[in-house]
């Protein structure tokens, strides 16, 4: 029987531009499974859409911090900007990892709708 997989993304090498969806419960090991097949695009210096609007994080504690801690070593390498698009009301659930985010010396910034966050995206390019 066909499942939909919580975490999607599309690389585009033309681009420079990663698209991830995150749809239903996205448990720590479907982020880290993005965060290896980027790594081994060569694509963390590219932009960065994180649509996570349809998403529901199924992580506690451990798994935010284990994240958050995967994120700061990932910090050596360039990133591009990060365009993180949520609902209002959700944007507490990344609060445990945000400043490992915010670290990384890229621009980052929340969006509620995905055509605004493609606009700025395409400006800090």
């Amino acid at each position: 029987m066909w499942a939909p997989v919580p975490v999607n993304w599309l690389i585009d090498s033309r681009s420079r531009l990663v698209l991830v969806t995150a749809e239903g419960e996205v448990t720590h090991a479907e982020i880290e499974e993005y965060l290896e097949v980027v790594t081994g695009a060569g694509a963390n210096g590219y932009a960065k859409i994180f649509d996570g609007r349809s998403g529901k994080g199924r992580m506690d504690a451990a798994d935010m911090l284990a994240l958050g801690a995967r994120f700061r070593a990932m910090h050596a390498e360039p990133h591009g900007p990060l365009a993180i698009v949520l609902q209002p009301t959700r944007r507490h659930h990344l609060e445990p990892v945000l400043p490992m985010l915010a670290a990384a010396e890229r621009p980052m910034r929340f969006f509620t709708s995905l055509r605004t966050a493609k606009g700025w995206i395409k400006a800090a390019g």
